[in-house]
């Protein structure tokens, strides 16, 4: 049993590097052109991707439970060592207990990071995003959206924007000088110097002007990285999709040990290459369930502690009754 214990260990790690590379770089691929834009790497790309892997390490040990236990049990079929233990007698305790502790301890962690810890690396990467983002208008050349219609272009020495007008030709801008502000989450304005306004009957040196750029389509990629998902679970609101995200913080990390016994099952059974793409498919349909009950429970139609147990519950059902058919004998 020390020996399995220590080889579901090694094919933790080796889960858990391979998960990290393959999520972080999803991640870097959604948020590349903020880090890596036209204006090149952003300051702060290295702590941003250090902080997506942080967030992704709550969503990441419950698999690495299940996929260690598929390859390490998968690997004890095909070496005949699920024959022998057949042969020995050993009860189907001292058989998956080794791939239950593993799944424990990483629940536990998942469950201690999901607290607190999760929801400030979220906050951080929000506003390490938003700097990228800020790097990126202001650093480089090229041109950005405003309200209404308006566009704004910035050169090498000036900046030039078109102001649409209702009823009316626009107005055109010029200003030498460009700083970038955050007024707020997400919202974004041009701050200019030496400007001057042009229109068929006007031409007024405004000195020092705002533009407020339109920056929906950054709230909409940055909105997972708001509320609630930003909050301590102690401060969570006691709306719908706080009390659905307070109890998602529980389920998930406590899935990590039936998320192992169904990986130990599977490896068992048919061996590891099949183990893994069963996991696969388990976990797709239990994301898939999850996010349902999300917007579910979010407009009202599911009760927010069903919404995020369910997976979990049917899994529970599952691996049960796979019991009750004699599978872990």
């Amino acid at each position: 049993m020390t020996r399995l214990l220590g080889e579901l260990l090694a094919f933790g790690l080796l889960a858990l590097a391979v998960l990290a590379v393959v999520l972080v770089g999803g991640q870097a691929v959604k948020v590349g052109d903020l880090l890596f834009g036209p204006a090149g790497p952003s300051p702060g790309w290295p702590r941003a991707l250090g902080l997506a892997a942080l967030v992704l390490l709550e969503a990441a040990l419950p698999l690495v439970a299940l996929v260690a236990s598929g390859l390490v049990y998968g690997r004890q079929r095909g070496e005949g060592a699920t024959l022998a233990w057949s042969a020995l007698g050993a009860s189907p305790v001292h058989r998956y207990a080794p791939a239950l502790a593993l799944g424990v301890a990483l629940g536990a962690a998942a469950a201690w990071l999901a607290q607190a810890p999760v929801p400030r690396a979220v906050r951080a990467l929000g506003g390490a995003l938003q700097q990228a983002a800020a790097f990126q208008i202001a650093a480089a050349e090229g041109t950005v959206s405003l309200p209404g219609g308006g566009v704004a272009r910035r050169g090498a020495a000036e900046v030039w924007a078109v102001l649409p007008r209702p009823g009316g030709p626009p107005t055109v801008l010029r200003a030498d000088a460009l700083t970038l502000r955050a007024d707020a989450r997400t919202t974004w304005s041009m701050a200019l110097e030496r400007a001057w306004l042009w229109s068929p009957r006007l031409r007024v040196r405004a000195g020092e002007a705002a533009l407020r750029l339109d920056d929906g389509a950054l709230r909409r990629r940055l909105g997972m990285l708001g509320p609630p998902n930003d909050q301590p679970s102690a401060a969570l609101p006691a709306t719908a999709h706080g009390r659905f995200t307070a109890h998602r913080r529980r389920a998930l990390p406590a899935m990590a040990p039936a998320w192992a016994l169904l990986g130990a099952l599977l490896g068992a059974r048919f061996g590891a290459a099949r183990a893994v793409a069963g996991a696969g498919a388990a976990v797709a349909v239990a994301y898939w369930l999850l996010r349902v009950g999300e917007l579910s429970a979010r407009a009202g139609l599911m009760a927010p502690w069903l919404a995020a147990w369910a997976p979990a519950l049917l899994l529970g059902l599952a691996l049960a009754w796979a019991g009750a058919r004699g599978a872990f004998d």
